[in-house]
């Protein structure tokens, strides 16, 4: 079931086209039924101070609403996402308070607080993703990589709009509908979610173009011979058998050219800078992983760094891990492996 409009077509009652910009994202996070404050125990009662809400994280960003001198009462629940019901659902009235703003949220029927601030402030950290990489599925992993990259490129492209991403990171966030290179062929994670009603074989247009770009730099004409039937004839069969094709050793070049041209756009951002303990860490395993990649090279094998980091602004649990993967070629496919280096 779908959240239901207000009367004025917004998702926060009382919004209107009055209010600031920053409100719209205030309203993405209503529509998308999460509220997450950040450090919540450190609000004290009836102390005013700016409170942080997540709008989106990942390892391209950290963004967040700031709800500048904000009182905040009632009960707010921190795991309403953990326990949270088919039809629990956000909701949410604002309006204006003198010179500021009230905002009324409900968590389900059984909880609601109320926020009494100046303004809303948004705040966005950009960060590297170039080498980062994660190796939840097995097998095939530098192929997940390319469908995870570009997945977090198009929510950041989604979330924060153009001006958070180069003219190249636009053209590769469509690589998000181009089903062979995607999560139905090559999911970064496991997920349940399903797309039952939607031609989930049809790529975009902008994705298709990009792909028969880079195979013609490749110079991998039996593969743009498959790109041009595919954009006509969209598919599983057609596309399940591109998706097969880009882990052969014959068309390794084009696989290998959009994960380069993933890592360079996101090597134009900072990287995340952590304590001194966890950079003494990352220091020492960064310097076991380009040994091992040394050696790898003096006896003529690719391999390449790949970092798993927590989040700068909030624990997710995640720890400072750093991974070698490797490029290891078959008598036709091309397959990979994953070294995880211990401290």
């Amino acid at each position: 079931m779908d959240k239901i409009f207000t009367a004025n077509n917004y998702y926060i009652e009382g919004l209107d086209d009055s209010y600031p910009d920053e409100f719209g994202r205030l309203e993405m996070l209503v529509r998308d039924n999460t509220f997450e404050v950040l450090n919540p125990e450190k609000s004290e009662p009836g102390i005013r101070s700016d409170i942080r809400v997540v709008y989106t994280m990942s390892d391209a960003v950290e963004s967040f609403l700031i709800f500048k001198n904000c009182l905040m009462t009632g009960y707010y629940d921190v795991k309403f996402d953990e326990h949270a019901g088919e039809y629990d659902y956000i909701s949410a009235m604002i309006d204006r308070e003198g010179d500021g703003y009230v905002l009324i949220v409900h968590q389900g029927e059984n909880s609601v607080f109320t926020l009494y601030f100046d303004r809303l402030e948004c705040e966005d950290h950009l960060y590297s993703y170039s080498n980062i990489g994660h190796f939840w599925v097995k097998e095939y992993e530098y192929i997940r990589q390319i469908e995870y990259k570009a997945w977090i490129i198009s929510t950041k492209l989604k979330c924060l709009g153009d001006g958070a991403c180069t003219d190249m990171e636009k053209r590769l966030a469509s690589l998000v509908d181009f089903p062979p290179l995607n999560a139905n062929c090559y999911p970064a994670y496991i997920s349940e979610d399903t797309n039952a009603g939607e031609n989930v074989w049809q790529a975009s247009d902008e994705a298709i173009d990009l792909m028969e770009e880079i195979a013609v730099k490749s110079n991998d004409m039996s593969l743009l011979r498959n790109l041009e039937k595919y954009r006509n004839l969209p598919t599983e069969k057609l596309a399940r058998r591109i998706a097969y094709k880009l882990h052969m050793v014959k068309h390794v070049n084009v696989t290998q050219k959009i994960l380069h041209m993933l890592n360079v756009e996101g090597s134009k951002y900072p990287r995340r800078i952590f304590d001194t303990e966890t950079e003494q860490l990352r220091e020492k395993l960064i310097a076991k992983a380009e040994f091992i990649c040394r050696k790898d090279r003096e006896a003529g094998m690719k391999s390449e760094i790949y970092t798993e980091e927590p989040f700068i602004a909030a624990d997710d649990g995640t720890k400072l891990s750093v991974y070698v993967l490797r490029w290891v070629p078959k008598l036709w496919n091309m397959k990979s492996s994953i070294v995880k280096i211990d401290s």
